[in-house]
C-alpha cells in the first residue's frame, strides 16, 4: 500500500488512465500495459505535493 501511495501521480496533479486492457472483449480479465502506452493528463487538478519531492522519492 505504501508503494502504491508513493508512486501515485495523482498526488502531483496528474490524471493517469489506460494502465490496463481487457484480454478478451467483454471479459473481466485485464493485463497491464507498458508505461509508455499510459495516458497522462498533466496538471489535471491541484497537486497535494511538489513535483520535485515526488521525483526525489521516485529516484530512491
Amino acid at each position: 500500500m505504501v508503494r502504491t501511495i508513493l508512486t501515485n501521480e495523482s498526488y502531483i496533479g496528474n490524471m493517469v488512465y489506460g494502465k490496463t486492457e481487457e484480454t478478451v472483449t467483454g471479459s473481466c480479465k485485464r493485463k497491464a500495459k507498458p508505461k509508455a502506452e499510459w495516458k497522462v493528463f498533466e496538471n489535471h487538478h491541484e497537486p497535494i505535493i511538489d513535483k520535485e519531492i515526488f521525483d526525489a522519492v521516485q529516484r530512491k
